[in-house]
């Protein structure tokens, strides 16, 4: 019988500042956003002392003091590093697997397993000594069931990290999924939750219950399959390949506010030139983009803009070159003289493979430029081998618009002089 399990490493970015750290294990951790703004993870300790996920990081002070909370910065090269590690170990204990997030990855064993927990706990072993993070294993005969099964596994202190929902007779079943609020099915957001909670729809096997009908007629095909996998009927196939994006979005809140045309201009060449990174990465073109920028709402007592325009291109490019022309001459029209802004963004629109996309009827078909394509891609091998910030452009070069980081651990996985050292 086919199996599938899904594999969640816990509190990921908090648990990566622990391994490196073990003074802080038992401790309370937590991770804030870009420019230290707000909590986007934290570890078990933290969230029994009621410390919310994205709440401003300036309004948890108090807690953060009286409790020793340890707070870092988002060190996104180590978080990235330490995934893919587990995901390459992952790899290995299952015939077919698919990266579903940067701490998430499904397991697919299409003959099923004989000792589903036992593997388990080897999968679970293998992480912790490997890599330092703990994880928790969830197995079903559907995604959406294992996707529950690893909610119990973390959740559930009998369960220890690992449980199997496929061993499970009708009754311990339907014992379990009427437990559980539909909240806790993947893919059921508030708002489902809420509309589904006026039709009388609260728990889990209620859902699993309900009329397919109602449910594809006032809800669409997604949540339908959700229903049926719940019944035990693959609907989600295994994708191994991330499906492409098809808007790519970088944005930026400034350190402190900034005024200068040149400097905010700065920041958008600098989130041009990631985004354009991203788009070539997954052999993309774009046709436009939208810039964006924005004062501090937080600060009422200034004058307040958030503005966005659209630039559209005469043709679908990967060049950073034109792109980033393009979109100074856009924020020149949108920025506004004396005000004081605090971010700013660049979104790539209409994202289409570069192989395959539609060219302008009327205009002649214009071949790419071999010497610019050749100037990308090594833009591109620089960066990857030696940081990003190794190759910029000029107009990236302005200073006064940096992200506020004053807790970034170092890159213990990536840079030989961040190691970090051991005394004997």
């Amino acid at each position: 019988m086919l199996l599938w399990a899904l594999a969640d490493v816990n509190s990921m970015y908090a648990s990566c500042e622990q391994v490196f750290r073990p003074d802080l294990r038992g401790k309370p951790v937590i991770v804030a956003s870009n420019n230290d703004g707000s909590i986007i993870a934290r570890n078990k300790e933290a969230k029994l002392l009621g410390i919310k996920m994205g709440a401003p990081l300036h309004q948890c002070m108090d807690v953060i003091r009286q409790n020793r909370v340890a707070v870092f910065s988002s060190q996104y090269t180590l978080y990235g590093d330490m995934s893919n590690r587990v995901m390459t170990l992952l790899a290995d204990m299952a015939p077919a697997h698919e990266v579903y997030s940067i701490d998430e990855a499904f397991l697919l064993y299409p003959n099923g397993l004989h000792q589903a927990e036992s593997h388990g706990r080897a999968i679970v072993e293998r992480i912790k000594r490997c890599t330092g993070l703990g994880i928790g294993v969830g197995f079903g005969p559907t995604k959406t069931l294992a996707k529950l099964a690893n909610h119990i596994a973390k959740t559930s202190p009998s369960a220890k990290g690992v449980f199997d929902i496929s061993v499970l007779n009708q009754l311990e079943l339907d014992a379990l999924l009427e437990s559980l609020p539909i909240s806790e099915v993947w893919g059921v957001g508030r708002r489902h939750a809420e509309r589904l909670g006026l039709l009388g729809i609260q728990s889990v096997k209620q859902l699993r219950d309900a009329d397919i009908d109602q449910i594809k007629t006032q809800f669409g095909s997604v949540l339908c399959r959700t229903v049926l996998e719940l019944r035990g009927i693959v609907c989600f196939p295994l994708e191994e390949n991330a499906p492409d994006k098809q808007q790519i979005m970088c944005s930026r809140s400034f350190a402190h506010e900034v005024s200068d045309l040149d400097v905010l201009g700065s920041a958008i060449s600098h989130h041009v030139c990631r985004a354009m990174q991203k788009l070539r990465s997954q052999q993309s073109v774009t046709n436009g983009f939208t810039i964006m920028i924005r004062t501090n709402p937080f600060k009422p007592e200034l004058i307040q803009h958030y503005g966005s325009m659209t630039g559209m291109l005469s043709r679908a490019t990967d060049d950073t070159l034109v792109v980033q022309r393009l979109a100074l001459q856009v924020l020149a029209k949108l920025y506004r003289k004396g005000y004081r802004y605090k971010k700013a963004g660049v979104m790539l629109l209409e994202v289409q493979p570069k192989s395959f996309h539609q060219h302008d009827l009327f205009e002649p078909i214009q071949l790419s430029n071999p010497r610019r394509d050749a100037l990308m891609q090594s833009m591109d091998k620089i960066a990857h081998r030696f940081g990003r910030e190794k190759i910029k452009l000029a107009s990236e070069l302005y200073k006064g618009w940096e992200m506020r980081r004053e807790r970034l651990s170092p890159r213990y996985t990536t840079r030989w002089n961040e190691l970090p050292k051991v005394t004997c």
